[in-house]
């Protein structure tokens, strides 16, 4: 990571905060579809959807960082864990 400007990276977050917030709050007032990911860890449309709007820009600003989301099952822990030593960012 000493090679990524700390700066930039915030500023990139903060953007996608703004992004995440800006839908989550459109999608406030509206009926919710939840699934359930246990018995009581709920998970609605709009948690998917800002979640994937955040891994993608993710991905296409820093396609070298492995990172892990909540919603996503992880189903490439052997190679997650072969490459701990590439950038991580936890979202």
């Amino acid at each position: 990571m000493s090679n990524l400007d700390l700066q930039e990276l915030h500023d990139f977050a903060l953007g996608l905060a703004k992004q995440a917030g800006a839908k989550i709050k459109a999608a406030f007032v509206l009926p919710k579809n939840i699934d359930y990911k246990g018995q009581i860890d709920l998970v609605t449309e709009t948690d998917k959807a800002v979640e994937d709007m955040v891994v993608g820009a993710i991905k296409a600003k820093y396609p070298d960082h492995l990172f892990v989301a909540e919603e996503v099952k992880f189903l490439c822990l052997l190679h997650f864990l072969s490459c701990l030593s590439a950038s991580l960012l936890l979202i």
